[in-house]
């Protein structure tokens, strides 16, 4: 966790984790990844999160896993983040008998109140519409693509309930109401 809070830990995933004070879980929620900036994908260092999650896997007992994948999963197979979530899943699929059970989240187009310094194409198009408050702002793409935009504290509700469900799952959330990106 990157706060302070009760009941959290904070931990170098860089780092082999046969030190850290907890050797069992009872639900983990697995959010780290690299941040989406493009200089990352010129590093390509997604594969990172590959690496922290076995590390994880492999020195904490844990009862529940739930993991948080993306949607980037059904882009084709060059597509670096992709890549590595569906190398993830599968190593959870790999490992499933390590957990009493494990659910995989595959969220499309999440956004929230905080605009995060990341290069993902809809966090700039708000940044530049609600705290630049600009009018204009040029992008490549195509006026009439359709995305269907899911809120993050929407997403964080229906997670947290489903997370205390003792069942094996993968699931996609996203909203099917899809706006072109002109409107």
């Amino acid at each position: 966790s990157k706060s302070k809070s009760k009941g959290t830990k904070k931990w170098d995933l860089n780092k082999n984790l046969n030190t850290f004070p907890i050797k069992k879980v009872d639900t983990c929620f697995f959010f780290s990844s690299p941040k989406i900036i493009k200089k990352n994908f010129k590093k390509e260092i997604f594969n990172k999160e590959y690496i922290w999650l076995k590390n994880v896997i492999s020195n904490i007992k844990i009862d529940r896993l739930i993991y948080l994948s993306s949607s980037s999963v059904y882009y084709e197979k060059t597509h670096v983040i992709g890549k590595a979530k569906r190398k993830c899943e599968k190593y959870i699929l790999n490992n499933k008998s390590k957990f009493i059970n494990y659910q995989i989240w595959r969220p499309f187009n999440l956004v929230g109140s905080s605009y995060s310094s990341s290069d993902h194409f809809y966090n700039i198009l708000f940044r530049k519409m609600f705290i630049e408050k600009k009018s204009f702002y040029s992008f490549k793409g195509n006026i009439n693509d359709k995305r269907g935009y899911s809120s993050v504290d929407e997403f964080t509700k229906v997670m947290l309930k489903y997370s205390k469900i003792k069942k094996n799952f993968i699931k996609d959330f996203g909203n099917p109401k899809l706006i072109k990106i002109s409107e």
